[in-house]
């Protein structure tokens, strides 16, 4: 069963509001999830627990990717995180436990155990989190369209640029001013010893 479907089943969303998030996705493009969140129908902890459930992939919640271990994080090059929208979590017993946004792109989970030397369990959690979490653990900014989430009570516009940085992700704490640096490299904020 489909997301939408899914969430029209358990009167989560109404038969129009799915209706009116399809327009906002032919017009606008993106994941369904992600216009879902941005114009306010479903909550990003909903979205994360439904996605897990169409895809049959367990999840991972913001608690998770906010404990993210610092060793894994390492794992990857920040390019690599983001190319491959992957925020890895831990390592446990030569596996890496990874938030994915495509957990069944096979292609992404070889690239991944080829990068760390570890087989890769994927969890699932939305693009929104996970682009969030790549700019706070990496230093990568996120897409213009996740900067502007939450400027207006629609979603849908941003608000006036103010030149103040762009508020965080409902629910999830401001980005930090330094990433954790990628192996071998430091962060512009790590002092050398």
């Amino acid at each position: 069963m489909k997301l939408g479907e899914m969430l029209v089943r358990d009167g989560r969303l109404t038969e129009a509001q799915l209706h009116a998030a399809l327009g906002f996705q032919a017009r606008d493009g993106g994941r369904l999830g992600t216009v879902l969140v941005e114009h306010g129908m479903v909550d990003l902890e909903a979205l994360t627990v439904y996605l897990g459930l169409e895809l049959g992939i367990p999840i991972a919640t913001g608690a998770m990717l906010e404990r993210a271990k610092r060793a894994a994080v390492r794992l990857l090059q920040p390019s690599q995180a983001f190319k491959h929208r992957c925020v890895p979590l831990v390592v446990q017993d030569r596996q890496l436990i990874a938030a994915i946004e495509d957990p069944h792109d096979f292609a992404i989970l070889e690239a991944l155990a080829s990068i760390t030397g570890y087989r890769v369990l994927p969890r699932v959690a939305p693009e929104l989190r996970i682009y969030y979490y790549i700019e706070r653990y990496y230093g990568v900014a996120r897409p213009a369209r996740f900067l502007k989430f939450g400027d207006s009570p629609r979603g849908d516009e941003g608000a006036p640029d103010s030149g103040l940085p762009a508020p965080p992700l409902p629910g999830l704490p401001p980005v930090p001013a330094s990433p954790i640096a990628a192996p071998g490299r430091r962060s512009s904020s790590t002092p050398r010893t």
